[in-house]
């Protein structure tokens, strides 16, 4: 009789820790059926604002001539603790020719030790179209705010020559703790 407990009682061990083992399986499989909806929906809530918002900045705000910078109709939001790049789009009316994009000044003064790329130099053709682009790493510990930054953009002999200078406005902001953490 004795053995007969033991016995079972051995198979009943058995049974628990198989039915723990799927249990765990289970578990760590949904919880990654979770994340990934989570981060799918929010990168679709992300990109579908993103594309109405410039829907409506270009119903709005047209800009015209050879360069299109962003920034410049709407503030750009920048994320702390990673590279952000962000630019202009060269498209020559006449002739091409070379472009150089060159961070000028910021303000505040400070910010201009955030930029990993302060200078771009393109060469774009007529009718052709070249983005520039600076690169910006705000510290990770940034607070949220706006900043001015002023572009100067050489232009070629043929374009009109000379200079053009364009204010874009930069917000820092944070991603979130669910997005930052989960995605």
């Amino acid at each position: 009789m004795k053995k007969r407990g033991k016995r079972s009682a051995f198979q009943l061990s058995i049974t628990t820790i198989v039915i723990l083992v799927i249990a765990m399986v289970m578990l760590i499989l949904g919880l990654t059926l979770v994340r990934r909806i989570m981060c799918g929906a929010m990168d679709i809530a992300s990109e579908t604002l993103s594309g109405a918002k410039k829907q409506i900045s270009s119903l709005f705000s047209e800009q015209a001539g050879d360069i299109q910078c962003q920034g410049r109709d709407r503030i750009l939001t920048i994320v702390p603790g990673r590279p952000n790049a962000f630019g202009c789009l060269i498209t020559p009316t006449t002739e091409g020719g070379k472009y150089i994009l060159k961070v000028k000044s910021a303000e505040p003064n400070e910010i201009m030790n955030w930029f990993t790329r302060k200078t771009d130099t393109v060469t774009v053709d007529y009718g052709e179209s070249q983005p520039a682009v600076l690169i910006v790493e705000p510290p990770k510990n940034s607070r949220r705010r706006t900043y001015n930054v002023v572009l100067k953009i050489t232009k070629p002999q043929g374009e009109g020559g000379g200079t053009e200078e364009v204010t874009v406005t930069l917000e820092v902001r944070s991603l979130g703790w669910l997005r930052e953490t989960a995605c």
